[in-house]
């Protein structure tokens, strides 16, 4: 039954990432993978190579984008030690995390004791969500994320198994990622340590716990300063702080682009909160769950930094 169970998943798995890599190679659709513009991939293939190559080059000198290397540097990995060209060699490492990803959502069903049914549905919504069906088109373009959901679901296998080492790893490595992670490492410790808002007890226990999210939270900092003081980009006068506070404007400057804001949340949360308050119907509390409450608080928090800073 097991070995029935994985190889369900891995035909949900292969079936919808292929349909979604075929969406991104069709001649009748333009996306990051086959981009073609007067400028670039003016052959018309599958794969856009000379875009790649600006994109990525594009990250590696960007003064923000310089701190997630892990897309960046296992791209260039692969087409050095294969036949693969840059553009290849992206679609491969992010399509093979995506697949990963949904079978990582299969199995985190399954460890927080759903049924087979309830853990394919939670797979089918991870990979028709917008974001992770057509994650290379506008206005997704897709770069560092897949990793980032990568580790983030280690990081709940971790929690699952008490695996203290492949916690700090797994979180760490998000952070790497997108440093963006750590807005939901708030909703992953109440998972990991049960706590209630209304029943928080300072004691040690508490504080030994939130060492294992603040360890990864301090190497990322030195990470950054490390990064702050070696990397030197050609992007001049860039800043940082200048472009994020701007970006509430930016997503509501006109009333097009406010409801392109808006039914993006709604494209993208839609399903799973809809699923959510059905499921939660007869409760009388949608807060007295343990796994829901942090749902709500990653939702919050996540919403509100990507309208304002992102």
């Amino acid at each position: 039954m097991k070995n029935k169970k994985i190889l369900c998943a891995i035909i949900v798995g292969l079936f919808i990432t292929t349909i979604s890599f075929y969406l991104h190679i069709n001649k009748s659709f333009n996306s990051m993978i086959n981009f073609r513009t007067s400028t670039y991939n003016i052959d018309g293939n599958y794969f856009s190579n000379d875009y790649m190559i600006v994109a990525v080059d594009y990250h590696k000198n960007h003064p923000v984008f310089s701190r997630r290397p892990l897309t960046t540097k296992s791209t260039e990995l692969i087409s050095k030690y294969t036949s693969l060209n840059l553009s290849q060699s992206f679609t491969l490492i992010n399509f093979l995390l995506i697949f990963i990803g949904g079978l990582l959502v299969f199995y985190i069903a399954v460890l927080f004791q759903l049924s087979l049914i309830e853990a394919l549905l939670s797979q089918l919504i991870y990979h028709l969500s917008f974001t992770i069906l057509l994650p290379f088109f506008r206005t997704t373009y897709t770069y560092d994320e897949p990793f980032q959901y990568l580790f983030c679901f280690i990081a709940i296998i971790a929690i699952k198994q008490k695996n203290s080492i492949l916690l700090v790893v797994s979180l760490f490595l998000s952070l790497i990622a997108r440093e963006s992670s750590v807005f939901i490492f708030p909703s992953l410790f109440m998972v990991f340590s049960s706590v209630k808002l209304n029943q928080i007890k300072i004691n040690t226990k508490l504080f030994k716990q939130l060492s294992l999210f603040f360890i990864p939270v301090l190497l990322y900092i030195a990470f950054y300063f490390y990064h702050l003081f070696t990397f030197k980009s050609t992007f001049e006068n860039y800043n940082e702080m200048n472009v994020r506070t701007n970006q509430l404007f930016y997503n509501f400057q006109n009333m097009s682009y406010s409801i392109e804001s808006i039914s993006l949340f709604v494209i993208i949360f839609g399903v799973p909160i809809s699923l959510l308050l059905w499921k939660t119907y007869n409760k009388k509390d949608l807060l007295s769950d343990n796994i829901i409450t942090p749902f709500w608080i990653a939702l919050i928090i996540n919403t509100l930094i990507v309208y304002v800073s992102a």
